[in-house]
This record gives C-alpha cells, sequence and structure tokens, in this order.
C-alpha cells in the first residue's frame, strides 16, 4: 500500500469516528431531556396528599435556588439538602422511601415559587446548600433576637418559670408581665422620663453642632430657657456630668480601643453612675467585684450558722447600696463583656447572677418589714443593669405574689462610641431618668414601709408577714 492510499484511509477513519461521536452526543442529549420530563411528571400532587398541618407532605416548590436540587420539610423550618448536577442521577435516588414519613422525604423543585410562599409560616426559614456552603433565608415576619441584651437558656427558662413571672426581650411569661414590658418599650420610644423632668429641649441644645473643643465651656455654661422643678435640676448635672465624661473619652484614639472589660465598664459607665448617686444623695455604690451579702443573711440557718461550708457570696462589679438602717442592696451593675465581643457564656451567667441577687435583696428586706402592708411592699424593687458591649439594660423585680417574683425589662440603650453619634447619647440618658426616677420612688416607698411596720400608720388587708410564713417553692 502506498504513503498515499495510506493518509486516505486515516482520513476517512477519523471522519467516520466524528460523525460517530457526534452521534452519541445528540443521543445523550435527547435522553437527559427525557429524564428531566419524566423526574417532571413524577412529581408527587400536593393536593393528593393528606398533612398534619401545612409543612408536612409534599409540596411543590419553585426551582429558585438550585437547578435540580431537593428540599427537606420539617415541622419548624425548611432545607434544601442537596444539588446534583442536571441529567445525572442523585444518591437519593437508590434509597428506599417507602417506610419514610411525609415530613423525611427529599422532594424535587419543580414548581413555581408562589406555592411555596403560600405554605412558608411566619416564622419558617429556608436553608440553601451549595457545595460546601450553606445559605438561610428568613421571612421578613420571623422573630429576631435582639443584639446584645440579657439572655437565658430554655433550659434555665423551664426551670425559673416555677418562681419568676417575667416581662423581657427573652421571656413574657405571664400577660401582665407581658403588657408591662410592652408599656415600657412605648414609654422609651417617647423619652417618657426625659419629658417628664421637662428636658427635651435642654438635651437638644447641649447636643447641638457646638465644636468639640469648645463643648466643656458651653455644657458647663448651659442654663435652660425654662423654669425647672429640683428634680430636674438635679437630673441635669447628672447629664452634664456624663456628657463631659463622654466627652472625654471620646478622645481615645481608635486604635487604641481594646476589648478589656474593665476598662470600657470604668470609662463609660462608672463616672454617670457615680454623679448619679453623688447627686442624689442617699445612694452609694462599692465598686469592682464587691461582695453580694443578702444571699448570706438568708444561707444563715440553712447551714447552721457555719457559713464556711456555705458557697461564697456572689461578687457584683458594682453595687448601689441605700444609706438606711438596713442597708438595702438597691442596684446591682453586671458588666458582661467588654466593648468589642461578647462573651455569650458570660452573658447568661450574669444574667442568672442578677435574678439571684436581686431576689435575694428582697426576700432580705421581707424579714425587715414582716408587719408593712404587702400591697405597699409589692411596690419595693431591685434595679438591675447588665451591660454587654455597648448595649445596656435596665430591668427591676418586685414581689408578684407568694410564689412568684416580677422581672420586667425598663429600658434598653446603646452608648455611642463616636462623638459625631452624640444624639443617640439621648436613649442612655432616658435609661439613667428611668433609673432616677425608681430610685426616688423607692425612697419613699421605704419611708412608708417603716411607718407602717412600727404601726403608725393603719392599713387595711394581710401584711409582709403572710407571705414569709409560706416556703417560696425552690428549684429542684
Amino acid at each position: 500500500m502506498t504513503s498515499i492510499d495510506a493518509e486516505g484511509q486515516v482520513e476517512s477513519e477519523n471522519h467516520e469516528n466524528i460523525i460517530e461521536t457526534h452521534n452519541n452526543t445528540r443521543k445523550n442529549q435527547e435522553d437527559n431531556g427525557s429524564n428531566v420530563a419524566s423526574a417532571s411528571t413524577s412529581t408527587p400532587d400536593h393536593d393528593s396528599v393528606s398533612a398534619p398541618n401545612e409543612l408536612a407532605g409534599f409540596i411543590k416548590v419553585s426551582d429558585t435556588f438550585n437547578n435540580n436540587g431537593s428540599v427537606n420539610f420539617s415541622a419548624s423550618n425548611i432545607s434544601v439538602v442537596d444539588s446534583s448536577i442536571p441529567g445525572k442521577k442523585r444518591k437519593s435516588d437508590d434509597v428506599d422511601t417507602s417506610n419514610w414519613t411525609n415530613t423525611e422525604r427529599d422532594i424535587p423543585v419543580t414548581d413555581t415559587l408562589p406555592a411555596f410562599q403560600n405554605n412558608l409560616n411566619d416564622n419558617c426559614e429556608l436553608r440553601a446548600t451549595e457545595g460546601k456552603n450553606q445559605y438561610c433565608f428568613a421571612t421578613p415576619s420571623s422573630k429576631t433576637e435582639s443584639s446584645h441584651k440579657p439572655k437565658l437558656r430554655k433550659t434555665h427558662l423551664d426551670t425559673l418559670k416555677k418562681v419568676f413571672h417575667f416581662g423581657t426581650s427573652f421571656s413574657s411569661t405571664n400577660p401582665l408581665t407581658k403588657s408591662e414590658y410592652q408599656a415600657c418599650e412605648n414609654e422609651q420610644k417617647s423619652n417618657k422620663s426625659l419629658r417628664s423632668l421637662n428636658l427635651v429641649d435642654c438635651l437638644v441644645s447641649l447636643l447641638g453642632d457646638e465644636p468639640f473643643d469648645t463643648y466643656n465651656q458651653m455644657l458647663w455654661s448651659f442654663k435652660p430657657g425654662h423654669s425647672l422643678t429640683p428634680q430636674s435640676e438635679a437630673f441635669l448635672q447628672i447629664i452634664k456630668h456624663s456628657l463631659c465624661s463622654f466627652h472625654l473619652v471620646c478622645r481615645t484614639v481608635p486604635e487604641f480601643k481594646q476589648n478589656h472589660e474593665r476598662t470600657h465598664f470604668v470609662e463609660n459607665f462608672i463616672p454617670s453612675l457615680m454623679a448619679l448617686t453623688k447627686i442624689i444623695g442617699f445612694i452609694e455604690f462599692k465598686w469592682c467585684e464587691t461582695p453580694f451579702l443578702s444571699s448570706s443573711c438568708l444561707n444563715l440557718k440553712y447551714y447552721d450558722y457555719d457559713l464556711r461550708a456555705a458557697p461564697f457570696n456572689k461578687l457584683i462589679d458594682a453595687l448601689g447600696i441605700m444609706k438606711t438602717q438596713n442597708n438595702m442592696e438597691l442596684i446591682i451593675v453586671e458588666a458582661s463583656s467588654g466593648a468589642i465581643k461578647e462573651d455569650t457564656t458570660h452573658t447568661i451567667e450574669d444574667s442568672l447572677k442578677i435574678l439571684e441577687c436581686s431576689a435575694s435583696a428582697l426576700k432580705k428586706e421581707v424579714a425587715h418589714y414582716k408587719y408593712a402592708s404587702l400591697k405597699t411592699f409589692k411596690r419595693l424593687k431591685v434595679y438591675s443593669l447588665q451591660i454587654i458591649r455597648t448595649q445596656v439594660t435596665l430591668s427591676e423585680m418586685s414581689l408578684y405574689d407568694k410564689n412568684h417574683w416580677k422581672f420586667i425589662e425598663k429600658r434598653s440603650a446603646k452608648l455611642p462610641t463616636n462623638w459625631n453619634d452624640r444624639l443617640c447619647f439621648v436613649q442612655y440618658l432616658e435609661l439613667l431618668a428611668t433609673l432616677f426616677d425608681g430610685i426616688l420612688t423607692t425612697q419613699q416607698v421605704q419611708k412608708q414601709l417603716v411607718k407602717e411596720n412600727l404601726g403608725l400608720v393603719e392599713f387595711s388587708g394581710p401584711s409582709v408577714e403572710s407571705i414569709s410564713q409560706e416556703a417560696i417553692i425552690l428549684l429542684e
């Protein structure tokens, strides 16, 4: 055979191979189209499947996130659990699903998005997986937890609801406490405490466009354009001290800001709290890891008057004590993190500590006012501040009934960290004004309790002694 004949034979064989490859490709494409059409027509009909709720059973879902994905339905969420290459067999196709419940099946994604939306409940989340990444999509109305606020685990709440009625961002266990919490939220929106002191206009002037370098001169020379009550005058002084301290802290170079818990607490919160107590005059703070004493007083009999076997006293970051004959521990302050990062475990531990100490403080007062009116005693409050990053939350605890305490979140404010954001300082001052009013009210309540306890004022109804003789339900 000549070389020319050999080359012709090779070209002929190559041409035949190309034609065969082309035909095989077309056949594969047709087979793939047939498989996709078959998968589409074999999709179960939603109307033919009975389900105990809207999310159970087969539901047609738009192929929005993956062209050939599958969706796993459960009672609380919907997750895209598989993503396959079109035209190839998925691993789930080899699984026998005859014994699966409706909520365990993988549903091919074939239909339209409206059909999917109609079956979502308000708190539903959709999770889609592509490769190694997972994506979460929530409905607009789904509940969102407030950032950097007090929190407790579900196991804690299930136990504590035997002793506490909560009205907080993390739990509302009673219609009355829920209503009180919602009322407090509305009061914060309108800055009710600041308005009751007639100081809103003053703040508008103090937080205006005065240059940074001359701000302190303007601050201390400021005088309101209208008359103020003695209480308003006193709180205006607290405002000036707080703003002066904030002005000083804003000189910190951003590169030097750190997450040290004590530094953040001392620089940003102690000045305003110290101004509050010094100007009020009958509250004194003990700072940084001070022992909480009410618990040890209550534990004396339990440990047979030998506290060596008792747990150590809880240490409080700042403890406000009333200068009265029984030195009531009135204000409990816990800094649960630095300014930059939250430690969730620390937050939960401090939330539990605040609950324990607040209840102990009130329980100790029960022993002091046994013969006073129970109705008056229910107005006695213990206040707590929990600081998580730049968020500070004010709560109060009081007596609800012989078996329950009431714990209400009064205000929550985010402290600004930049001078240009100083207008946001109003929210923190509203919180301080609420605490200021609560302290003054507590002073009046204590005076009334003393008179009733000594028999100087008559009252109708049960006395505090009626509950002190009843055992509070203990945590199991």
